[in-house]
C-alpha cells in the first residue's frame, strides 16, 4: 500500500512541475505559432533544455544503486527524475517545433521519417538488450518492476533518451507532411 501512495505522490509532483513549466512556456509557444518569435532564441531554449536533460539523465545514472548493493536510502535518483521528466518532455516539444519549421519539402520530411524510424529501431533493440541483461542480473521476484533504486537505469539511459528524441523528430516529419 505504501508503494502505491509513494508512486501516486511522485506522479502528482511530476504533473505539478509540468503544469508550472508549461504555464511559463505557454506565451513562448503562442509567439512561435504566430511566427513572431526569433529562431535564434528557440535554438537557445532547445540547447539549454538539451543540456539540462543530458545532465539529468547522467545524474539519474550516478544516483542509481547497483543491484548488488543494499540501499537503505530508498531511491535517491527520484530527486533527479521528478524535475527531469517535465524538462525532457518540454525539450522534445520544442525540438519537434523546431524540426517542423525546418522541414519545408516532402523529400526532407520523408528522409527525416526514414532516418528516425531506422534509429528508433536500432535504439529500441539496444534498450531491449540492456533491459534483458539488467533483469538477469537482479532477482526480479524481490523487486517491483517500475521505479526503484535499481531500475532507474533501465528507464533513463542513452537508448531511451535517443528513442524519445527520434520519436519527436518522426512526429514532426509526419506533421510537416500534412502541412505541405
Amino acid at each position: 500500500m505504501d508503494d502505491i501512495f509513494i508512486n501516486l505522490v511522485t506522479m502528482l509532483l511530476v504533473i505539478a512541475i509540468a503544469i508550472l513549466i508549461f504555464k511559463g512556456i505557454y506565451p513562448v509557444l503562442l509567439s512561435i505559432k504566430s511566427k513572431t518569435y526569433p529562431k535564434g532564441r528557440l535554438f537557445l531554449i532547445i540547447s539549454v533544455l538539451f543540456i539540462l536533460s543530458v545532465v539529468g539523465f547522467f545524474l539519474t545514472n550516478v544516483f542509481t544503486i547497483d543491484p548488488d548493493v543494499v540501499s537503505g536510502n530508498g531511491n535517491p535518483a527520484l530527486l533527479i527524475i521528478i524535475p527531469l521528466v517535465p524538462v525532457f518532455i518540454i525539450f522534445n516539444l520544442f525540438l519537434g517545433i523546431h524540426v517542423y519549421t525546418l522541414l519545408r519539402t516532402k523529400f526532407k520530411s520523408y528522409v527525416f521519417m526514414a532516418l528516425s524510424i531506422f534509429f528508433i529501431i536500432i535504439f529500441t533493440w539496444g534498450e531491449i538488450e540492456l533491459a534483458e541483461d539488467f533483469y538477469t542480473q537482479i532477482n526480479v521476484a524481490d523487486q517491483s518492476f517500475f521505479l526503484n533504486q535499481y531500475t532507474n537505469t533501465v528507464y533513463f539511459n542513452l537508448f531511451t533518451f535517443l528513442i524519445v528524441i527520434f520519436t519527436s523528430i518522426f512526429i514532426s516529419a509526419i506533421c510537416s507532411l500534412k502541412k505541405s
